[in-house]
């Protein structure tokens, strides 16, 4: 590969489109509003690895994980939500390995802060979550 190209591997059968940069250029000239909507998506993005960044300048993995349960309980307005991912990728979430997210899942669950089955957690003492690791 030569500077400035990428490279993709598909895991299923797929299409491919190809775009010259000069009709890319002539599309958002034509439609105003898609170059709205992609400044949106790159603006939304920007955020998301801004608040990725500032997540994980926290010291402490159990203060990452609270963070995350609450932000989830935050985003679907419940006490009671889905981990949208595998516990190994939720470790290279927060920066750590999928044993250390284990135990300190396992601790939350002992403290009675969380109930866990499977991907589900409940909150069950949100305060507590808060005060002592957020």
């Amino acid at each position: 590969m030569t500077k400035g190209q990428l490279y993709g591997q598909a895991m299923i059968d797929s299409t491919i489109c190809f775009l010259r940069q000069s009709d890319f250029e002539t599309l958002l000239t034509t439609y105003p509003s898609l170059s709205l909507q992609l400044l949106k998506l790159n603006a939304k993005k920007y955020l998301a690895v801004e608040h990725q960044a500032g997540f994980l300048a926290l010291d402490d993995v159990e203060a990452r994980l609270a963070h995350y349960f609450l932000n989830l309980s935050a985003t679907s307005d419940s006490l009671y939500f889905e981990i949208p991912m595998k516990l190994k990728e939720l470790a290279n979430y927060i920066g750590t390995s999928p044993e250390t997210i284990s135990r300190k899942i396992k601790v939350f669950e002992e403290n009675k802060i969380i109930s866990r089955q499977g991907r589900m957690i409940k909150l069950l003492d949100k305060e507590k979550l808060e005060d002592d690791f957020a």
